[in-house]
């Protein structure tokens, strides 16, 4: 099990398809990643599964991979902000 905490921050555009292009192959070998980011577009890429947290408690939970802007979306329901563009 592998456990990421922000990976992306800080990482230019090269290094960042790097770390998704490892991710994959880790995810490949059945290897369990948890990854806690604010990148939707990292996560999109490369999770199978997403948990919303708020106060310390589970707030959505969703199954299979799901494109940036639903990411995005989703984020702006649970936190309050509205749905920006629900396509």
């Amino acid at each position: 099990m592998l456990l990421l905490d922000e990976p992306s921050n800080g990482l230019d555009i090269d290094a960042q398809k790097e770390l998704m292009t490892l991710m994959s192959k880790l995810s490949e070998l059945e290897k369990i990643i948890i990854v806690s980011s604010h990148d939707p577009e990292l996560i999109s890429t490369v999770a199978q599964s997403y948990v919303f947290l708020g106060n310390g408690r589970v707030l959505k939970q969703t199954f299979g991979q799901v494109s940036k802007e639903k990411l995005v979306n989703r984020y702006h329901q649970l936190y309050g902000l509205g749905v920006i563009n629900d396509d």
